[in-house]
């Protein structure tokens, strides 16, 4: 073993023609490791040819099972809408056929403005853009345009079912696991490249989020791909430059908030690299510079942090809870950076690779809790890749050190506890957020989470979305409005007529009455006296449609996911103009 690691140490830390040549030898001597590991005398060249698309099958078969069984939610909508309107105009525009896609940003201070601006489009949208929700034409400006672009294609080419408009992102989600065990399995070997695979599939709430029609996929594939471009650029593989610069590009083209904390760990990073290729540095990141400044400007992002009333302190926590309960418990990271970074026996890729991970979602942590109004889990769960490529070398690597022979006796199990218990991350979860503490089940020695994934695959509760959708689109007819006020999105996506409302309140008191209005009770985030005082415009009759009055639809947060409501409650609100 020690010839294995002398050579990756060579080709880490060599020049570019003898890198490339132990890295060769590197991948031939773990190709042997791993095969003997796993009990089989000689791996054939032809089945191991096929490992990485049955790893991609397995995975897409996986995120793909029972995504379309559910409608659209507020947000997947809003991608749905966003996307039509980019293929009609050439760029997303946020009113368009009549409807309205705001920032869904409730401020309790603004209702006496709204009041007065929300009651007809002319004054509603000049106050929107004023605000920041979009630029003064509609272009929507909040998030960048790459998840728009594929909601997008797949309405133009005719596919309108919500299996379809999910999956060009799980599809994206696939190619992250594919990606994970490719990278990870040419570095350090097959049983680690298996285990990191298996540990981020079953990572529910990156499954839950990565089966959304939202940018979350995408961006977790290219924040991973960034990492591995990185990775091959500073190895010194042949078009790994290209490969880097090309990942960090497209990264940004669907997140344009989390990719500056990465980039900045790997330009610190690359200073190694400057002292024997300091022009290719210079390209690499001028490069990136030139790509980023065009969005930067255009989408006005020195301006994007908006005020909070939440604490930086709160933001962090509430942050540091999520990565440690879903990304990488913060206990295995502990182990990790003594047994692995710090451990000669590990190896330099693994040592390597392991300790800029760490860097990296240190760094995304601390980044993140600054520029995020709230700690929401989607902010972090996208470098879940990264959390299980350091488990998978952490476990590999006790495995080899108690079961030199066949590290898989000790690796299996421990990837089974980290997958299905919380033992390594709730010790720590009470003194992170308290706020949060409750949806990791204290006490329990299984995932909470994990009754999470069950209702994803094989539960069938109400959906109030689909329920709304079908109740009202036999009954709807030319010239007729909607008014809602919360999951208005939807509607607006599957009915095709203008509706009203949402948390912006838009042309909520039109003088000119909705046909149907239909009220969430159980929301409270919207300006009711607004709503109250628009039904005192017309005579309305309640129609009798039993569908739960829940806030959300196909939420994905943890606290707000719609198998942790219960289905028994007062039915939703839907009255019709009688007048």
């Amino acid at each position: 073993m020690t010839t294995s690691r002398d050579a990756r140490e060579h080709r880490i830390d060599g020049t570019l023609d003898s890198a490339r040549v132990s890295g060769r030898r590197e991948r031939v001597e773990h190709a042997g490791d791993a095969a003997s590991s796993l009990g089989t005398a000689a791996a054939a060249p032809s089945l191991r040819r096929f490992t990485p698309l049955a790893v991609f099958v397995l995975a897409f078969v996986w995120l793909a099972w029972g995504s379309g069984s559910r409608a659209l939610w507020q947000d997947e909508a809003a991608t749905a809408l966003l996307g039509k309107s980019f293929f009609a105009h050439g760029k997303p525009l946020a009113h368009h056929a009549g409807n309205l896609v705001t920032m869904d940003d409730f401020r309790a201070a603004e209702e006496p403005a709204l009041a007065a601006a929300m009651k007809s489009v002319d004054t509603a949208l000049p106050y929107l853009a004023a605000r920041g929700d979009f630029a003064a034409d509609t272009t929507w400006i909040g998030h960048p345009w790459g998840s728009f672009v594929l909601a997008g294609l797949v309405q133009a080419l005719g596919a309108t079912s919500d299996f379809a408009l999910r999956l060009p992102f799980v599809l994206c989600g696939a190619l992250a696991v594919l990606l994970l065990f490719v990278a990870l399995e040419r570095r350090v070997g097959v049983a680690p490249a298996v285990c990191a695979a298996v540990l981020l599939a079953f990572n529910v709430y990156w499954f839950v989020h990565v089966r959304q029609c939202r940018y979350y996929a995408p961006a977790s594939l290219g924040a991973l791909a960034t990492f591995v471009g990185y990775l091959r650029w500073r190895e010194g593989a042949r078009f790994g430059a290209a490969a880097f610069v090309s990942a960090a590009a497209a990264w940004f083209l669907f997140d344009f908030g989390s990719p500056f904390a990465a980039l900045g760990v790997f330009a610190l990073d690359a200073v190694g690299i400057a002292r024997k290729r300091p022009r290719e540095l210079a390209l690499v990141f001028g490069a990136l510079a030139l790509l980023f400044l065009p969005q930067v400007v255009a989408f006005d992002l020195v301006n994007r942090l908006r005020p909070t009333d939440t604490p930086f302190s709160t933001r962090l926590a509430g942050l540091g809870f999520f990565v440690n309960q879903y990304v990488l418990g913060f206990l295995l990271a502990a182990a990790a950076l003594g047994l692995v970074v710090f451990s000669r026996s590990a190896g330099a890729a693994a040592r390597r690779t392991t300790a800029l991970a760490l860097v990296v979602l240190a760094a995304e942590l601390l980044w993140l809790s600054q520029a995020s109004p709230y700690p929401f889990v989607r902010y972090v769960i996208g470098f879940a890749p990264l959390g299980a490529w350091v488990t998978a070398l952490l476990v590999h690597e006790l495995g080899r050190r108690f079961v030199p022979a066949r590290p898989l006796v000790v690796a299996v199990p421990l990837v089974l506890l980290v997958a299905l218990s919380p033992v390594f991350s709730a010790p720590l979860s009470r003194a992170l957020s308290p706020e949060f503490d409750e949806l990791c089940a204290p006490g329990r020695m299984v995932r909470a989470e994990l009754a999470v994934l069950g209702a994803e695959l094989t539960r069938t509760a109400p959906d109030p979305n689909r329920a709304v959708v079908e109740f009202l689109r036999p009954k709807l007819a030319p010239g007729d409005e909607v008014l809602a006020n919360y999951e208005d999105l939807p509607l607006a996506h599957y009915l095709g007529v203008p509706i009203r409302g949402g948390i912006a309140g838009f042309r909520v008191e039109d003088p000119r009455p909705a046909r149907f209005v239909v009220l969430r009770r159980s929301v409270s985030w919207v300006h009711w006296r607004a709503y109250e005082r628009a039904l005192q415009l017309g005579r309305y009759r309640q129609l009798p449609l039993d569908a739960p009055d829940l806030p959300w639809g196909n939420n994905p947060d943890p606290p707000a996911h719609w198998s942790r409501f219960p289905t028994r409650v007062a039915p939703l609100t839907v009255l019709e103009r009688v007048d």
